[in-house]
Formats: C-alpha cells, structure tokens, sequence
C-alpha cells in the first residue's frame, strides 16, 4: 500500500489477525483490523485498513511512499482496503482519488462489504 498524500503517520496499528469464522459470520463479533492513518497538510486524515504497517507513528511520509502491506485482518471475506478520508474531528468525509463510486451507500455493491460501513479508525 502507498501514500495517497504527503503527511504524518498518526496512528499504526498492526499485530490483528483474521476474525475467526472469517466473512460473514464475524460481522458480530469484535474484529479488529490492522491500520495506517496518515495526518496531511491540511488536517485532514487518510486511513487505510487491511494494511501492516511498515511505517511508525510520527513519522513523515511522501505521496507514492510504501506504508504497508495489505493483509488478511479484521472481518473480511477476500483481501481488499478500506481507505477513507477523515476530517479534523474524526468525521468521514466524501473524496475522489478518483472514485467510481465517491458517495458512500448503504448497500453492498460488491456482495462483500458495506461501502457505508461504520468504523472507529
């Protein structure tokens, strides 16, 4: 996984593994997943999930810098990323990099995750 943007590595979470009993079934069930969330310029957060991180908390990265790897962890049935873009107070904001799909929904458009699914990264 690379840097969408210039900025500061917030948080770094790693050490998750897959939920038990895998995609569907642990939707339930605490199912932490691995993080990176980059702090930018302009104070707004970009969080990318499913990912080990190869970076440390406070450290500055570039835009196309490799922050990690994508993994297996958290409730997911095939691997995949969770990216979303937070403002200064935490909320979740709408943005394109660019995006087929920009305004989150409420249904599963590809029958395995929520786009509009609620997290606390």
């Amino acid at each position: 996984m690379y840097a969408s943007e210039d900025g500061t590595v917030n948080q770094a979470v790693s050490g998750n593994g897959a939920a038990a009993g895998g995609y569907p079934s642990c939707l339930s069930a605490s199912s932490p997943a691995n993080y990176v969330k980059i702090k930018g310029s302009d104070g707004y957060y970009t969080v990318y999930v499913h990912v080990t991180p190869s970076v440390s908390v406070g450290q500055q990265v570039t835009s196309g810098q490799q922050i990690g790897v994508t993994d297996n962890s958290g409730c997911q049935s095939t691997g995949h990323i969770h990216m979303a873009r937070k403002d200064p107070n935490n909320n979740p904001v709408n943005f394109s990099i660019p995006c087929v799909n920009p305004t989150p929904t409420t249904k599963f458009w590809d029958n395995e995750a929520d786009d509009n699914d609620p997290d606390s990264y």
